[in-house]
């Protein structure tokens, strides 16, 4: 290889390097957020209702898509809550159930149903009843990212659960950590549940607070390039 193919050779790789520079510069910064299933499942048999573990009544699942832009992070949680129980009836009570920030912050939960219109917020909200063996889907949000749409006829989230922007702004060495993939932020919702066991004849009541804890973490270039290391 003479002088000539080198110099070819190196503004080849140098050419390359800087198109991978800009695609890199160019990607918006993104998140993962996770549900904690393990932090849950401790819960749910830690605590019992007649000597019999809670998770032999309930359980729960949240889902997220892959990742999150840093501007638009999610509004609401979708969670999927099963009635495990063959006798039990298991009913939220939503207005003592609460979500925190990142900061901890308790903030009111609002159960986002159809039709939810703006003096709903003034009103209690309807407990939800699960029958024995059945699931509820839910969409939940605080309640101070619920505001009314375009034609102000009904309710909706707008807003982030998490807003990144706030968490520099009150906390910037707590986000200069979680920028540099150090530390992750979370957040909580705390659900109250009422459960009508009727077993042996006898019909007894039960209430159970649980603990959903959320991890919003800043997603890897691994993420984006498989092959880079992480």
């Amino acid at each position: 290889m003479n002088q000539t193919d080198l110099i070819i050779l190196a503004v080849y790789l140098i050419s390359i390097a800087y198109v991978i520079y800009r695609a890199i510069d160019s990607l918006e910064e993104q998140t993962i957020i996770r549900f904690d299933k393990a932090a849950l499942a401790q819960e749910l048999s830690e605590q019992r209702i007649a000597d019999t573990p809670l998770s032999q009544f309930l359980d729960i699942n949240f889902s997220f898509k892959g990742r999150y832009n840093f501007s638009d992070q999610p509004a609401t949680v979708t969670g999927i809550i099963q009635n495990k129980s063959a006798t039990a009836t298991i009913a939220i009570d939503w207005d003592s159930s609460s979500m925190t920030n990142f900061a901890g912050k308790v903030r009111r939960v609002i159960h986002l149903i159809p039709d939810l219109t703006p003096d709903s917020l003034s009103e209690p909200q309807i407990k939800s009843t699960i029958p024995p063996g059945r699931s509820l889907q839910a969409v939940l949000t605080p309640e101070d990212l619920v505001k009314p749409n375009d034609d102000r006829t009904t309710l909706v989230a707008k807003g982030a659960i998490i807003d990144l922007a706030q968490v520099e702004k009150a906390n910037a060495g707590q986000f200069a950590l979680f920028s540099e993939r150090q530390a992750s932020l979370k957040f909580t919702a705390r659900l109250l549940f009422q459960i009508v066991n009727i077993a042996d004849g006898a019909k007894r009541e039960y209430w159970a607070y649980v603990p959903c804890q959320f991890i919003i973490e800043k997603a890897s270039l691994m993420e984006y390039f498989p092959w880079l290391p992480d």
